[in-house]
């Protein structure tokens, strides 16, 4: 929906007037998502029921009222028990997630569908590995070497990916060309989720209460018991503080609803509560002093035109926010977010693209 919105107030009009198109063709299929990208299980209920609400009211108002989606895409596939019983409470049938939150091993029967425990959500683990490898590695040169990728990973005649649009052009642009030629690929058809559904028998379907995981997580991170480590890791210090102030301004807010000026500190909220600031201050490898900055400086905006806000919870918001933008300083200037960031590197085998560039 923020996509939505950023295209509507740039005047992307025929962009948008073809999305409408493709959209009533189902030549496109719509999923439903949350409005300013939240990290589902780490917000609390209440929160998550209404970014989906922005989410969907949002793509209604602006593609018309045919947007009517029964399929979910968590922001950065980020799923946890919680988060899917609140999903299937909605109404939503079917949810697209990482393999890693599937029972069992990361890869266990990884093309099935299966279903939420005691609700009739369906749930479709992707193959990482496909995934991945398409978003983050894969050329136009490469087309065979996928299809042997994708040979070896195969259970039964379906192969299930999952990424950001972001990645298919935007991050590297040879990706998009690189898709075109696979799906233009005589033995490939390519299906939506709810055509892949339509195949799937439901008495097919086993049971599942899908793990606390992302696309990023790993076994080592679940073995740890970090499962989203990327936006809120425990050894993080920055972390820690961001949701501490976070937490704080959510509680301050939702006790004034009385305020004149409640509307727009609620709307201003909704903002804040964005996955990126938590992203760029993990150090794995991601780090912007900038954005981290920004987003302090940010939620404490939230607070400026409530009239109803004790001066104690504004000094402490204050002291939260300027502990932020000083220890991001300290990291930058010491050259810790540096070392972390290489030890991070060192550790991890995977390849890490940002703006079509690998990073180092």
């Amino acid at each position: 929906g923020s996509l939505t919105r950023q295209l509507e107030k740039q005047q992307y009009t025929a962009l948008l007037r073809d999305m409408t198109t493709v959209g009533k063709r189902k030549q496109v299929e719509f999923l439903a998502s949350a409005m300013y990208h939240p990290i589902l299980p780490l917000v609390p209920a209440k929160e998550v029921k209404r970014q989906i609400h922005l989410n969907t009211e949002t793509n209604r108002r602006v593609l018309g009222s045919w947007y009517n989606p029964e399929g979910f895409f968590p922001p950065e596939m980020a799923m946890d028990s919680r988060t899917a019983h609140l999903i299937a409470s909605l109404g939503y049938r079917t949810m697209i997630v990482d393999e890693i939150s599937a029972h069992g091993d990361q890869r266990d029967r990884q093309t099935h569908i299966h279903r939420l425990r005691g609700t009739q959500l369906r749930i479709a683990f992707r193959y990482r590995a496909a995934s991945d490898y398409i978003a983050f590695s894969a050329t136009r040169r490469d087309l065979n070497r996928f299809v042997d990728l994708v040979t070896a990973g195969l259970h039964g005649d379906v192969l299930l990916t999952g990424m950001d649009g972001e990645n298919l052009g935007h991050h590297r642009r040879v990706t998009a060309a690189f898709w075109y030629e696979v799906v233009q690929q005589p033995n490939i058809k390519t299906l939506t989720l709810a055509d892949l559904m339509r195949q799937v028998r439901r008495d097919h379907d086993e049971p599942v209460e899908p793990r606390a995981g992302s696309w990023s997580t790993t076994e080592d991170d679940l073995k740890h018991h970090v499962p989203f480590p990327l936006w809120r890791d425990p050894k993080n210090e920055l972390h820690r503080l961001q949701w501490q102030l976070n937490g704080l301004i959510l509680k301050t807010i939702e006790r004034a609803h009385k305020d004149p000026n409640y509307p727009k500190a609620r709307h201003d909220l909704d903002q804040t509560l964005s996955s990126d600031q938590y992203w760029w201050a993990s150090m794995k490898p991601w780090w912007s002093t900038d954005i981290v900055e920004n987003a302090a400086l940010r939620s404490l905006a939230t607070l400026a035109n409530l009239s109803t806000v004790r001066e104690n919870t504004r000094t402490r918001a204050n002291q939260l926010a300027e502990t932020i933008i000083q220890k991001a300083n300290t990291f930058q200037t010491s050259g810790e977010a540096q070392r972390r960031r290489e030890t991070y590197l060192h550790a991890t085998h995977n390849i890490h693209f940002l703006g079509g560039q690998r990073v180092k």
